[in-house]
């Protein structure tokens, strides 16, 4: 990610808040356009309290605190190990879902499964690369 190289003497909180800012001008800018040749429907005049509380929430948790936590884990562990675990997105997602009442399908279990054996043979490896061996 250039981000974190481009902008390394920044704090995370900032450097998530400066590449959130830039990516949402983009995304406003393209709105516009696709609004203006009638791609894109305009937004609601009167969005009910559940929407808004639904958009602010979404908008905290799904991109504001992920882009954060995203930001730390990349300089703190590096770009391709923390790839790794962001694969494990849907995986929580699932997780939270059945909490809430939604129990995951069986190609999302099996998903997971797939999900957690790659991460869990990226981990060994590098285990046994850390203790001399060659292969898992």
């Amino acid at each position: 990610m250039k981000a974190q190289q481009w902008l390394a003497g920044m704090g995370q909180f900032r450097l998530s808040a400066t590449t959130t800012s830039v990516a949402c001008l983009w995304l406003i800018a393209l709105y516009l356009v696709l609004w203006g040749t009638g791609l894109a429907a305009p937004p609601p005049a009167d969005p009910s309290l559940e929407s808004i509380a639904i958009l602010l929430w979404i908008a905290f948790t799904g991109v504001a605190l992920s882009i954060v936590l995203w930001n730390t884990a990349a300089s703190l562990i590096g770009v391709p190990l923390a790839s790794i675990y962001m694969n494990l997105q849907p995986f929580v997602a699932a997780i939270t879902a059945a909490a809430l009442g939604s129990p995951p399908t069986v190609i999302q279990l099996l998903g997971g499964l797939v999900v957690l054996t790659g991460i869990l043979y990226v981990q060994l490896s590098k285990m046994n690369l850390r203790l001399g061996r060659r292969h898992v």
